[in-house]
């Protein structure tokens, strides 16, 4: 299942876009899946699941889409100083 991708929780019926990928060498691979904002437009929490839970729904949106000109995470060092 591509990240980016719409999937729907088999068991709970949560539904929401694949975000991360986090493979295990013994156990099976997981997903973070995070649901779409509220009516509120507030962001809500998202959620593991194993990988044979979910089902795809449908192609959702692609990495490129949402590319930045630069990649990784924001470190301390990174922030603007007071």
């Amino acid at each position: 299942m591509p990240l980016g991708s719409e999937v729907k929780d088999k068991v709970s019926g949560f539904q929401g876009k694949a975000l991360v990928i986090m493979e295990n060498l013994h156990n099976c691979n997981q997903y973070y899946c995070e649901p779409a904002v509220d009516k509120c437009g507030k962001p809500q929490d998202g959620q593991w699941f194993d990988e044979g839970r979910l089902a795809f729904v449908s192609k959702g949106i692609t990495p490129e889409e949402v590319a930045a000109p630069k990649r990784g995470a924001v470190f301390s060092r990174d922030l603007p100083r007071k």
